[in-house]
């Protein structure tokens, strides 16, 4: 009871505020923190991961020098698919020139991890390796 009387009286007097500035100073300076590095922490842990997906990705994509130079045109392609990289890109670079006519399906391998060109195109026409490119 006495505790809230002084508070009371404190508070008509304007003093209460004196009072009470380090404590709310250090509410203030508390949160604030919160407020800055808790959403910078979840930003920079969001980056991490879409870097890394990323990177995943592009070596899922990754074709050999090596491996490209062993194919040649007339192989099935069942027999190129065995040397290809799980998973192809989704579709020629805007550079790439037009597909060869003729050509059922074409994929796109890059030729880098780092550049997103040049990529290697192969081109498929019933069932074979009909067209290779170096696109720029």
């Amino acid at each position: 009871m006495r505790r809230a009387r002084l508070r009371h009286l404190l508070l008509d007097l304007g003093l209460w505020a004196l009072l009470a500035t380090p404590v709310l100073r250090r509410r203030v300076r508390r949160g604030v923190a919160q407020a800055i590095w808790i959403p910078l922490a979840l930003l920079t842990a969001l980056a991490v991961v879409m870097l890394g997906f990323g990177l995943y990705t592009q070596s899922r994509s990754f074709l050999d020098g090596d491996d490209y130079s062993a194919l040649r045109t007339g192989q099935s392609r069942g027999t190129v698919e065995e040397r290809l990289p799980p998973r192809p890109l989704d579709g020629p670079p805007a550079t790439a020139p037009a597909e060869p006519a003729g050509a059922d399906s074409c994929l796109y391998y890059r030729s880098t991890l780092i550049a997103a060109v040049p990529v290697f195109r192969l081109c498929f026409t019933g069932g074979v390796l009909s067209d290779k490119a170096l696109i720029s």
